[in-house]
């Protein structure tokens, strides 16, 4: 965490600790990974978490995004992103989000590529349901990992 003091006071560096996030995983399941990504919404940091599972890594366990709460330590769950979409960078460590529909995109969902399986997944938070989707099928080897360019927004 990097603090500003007034007057234009220098940066103070300090770290919070932070109560561990928990997935919702299926009775007997067991999570093996995670990819999280920072994003901005309405001011306030959020967390997005795509938790794996399986073998290979490539089943989608759970994706959560959660609210960091400083003055409680934790990460809270958000239910809810109302009109947006969140796009997740590949590999995990940032996103971005812009209003969904303006975009003819699911509202209330997460947008990712994955790194493990090369697939575009969309995740309805509401519904807790998954797409997966091939765009790149046929493509030779990528010279580089996909990414967003992601729409301004207010």
């Amino acid at each position: 965490m990097i603090g500003f003091p007034p007057p234009a006071g220098p940066p103070e560096l300090g770290t919070v600790p932070m109560k561990m996030v928990r997935p919702r995983v299926p009775e007997g399941g067991i999570m093996a990974a995670a990819a999280t990504y920072l994003v901005e919404i309405g001011g306030d940091l959020h967390t997005v978490y795509v938790f794996r599972h399986g073998i290979d890594f490539t089943s989608v366990a759970d994706v959560g995004v959660y609210r960091v709460d400083f003055a409680r330590q934790e990460h809270v769950r958000v239910e809810s992103i109302g009109d947006r979409a969140i796009l997740a960078g590949s590999g995990g460590q940032f996103g971005g989000w812009c209003p969904a529909t303006e975009f003819e995109l699911l509202p209330n969902s997460v947008y990712w590529m994955s790194s493990v399986d090369n697939r575009l997944h969309v995740f309805d938070i509401e519904l807790g349901a998954e797409e997966v989707h091939e765009p790149c099928k046929g493509v030779a080897v990528p010279s580089r990992k996909p990414f967003w360019i992601i729409p301004g927004h207010s």
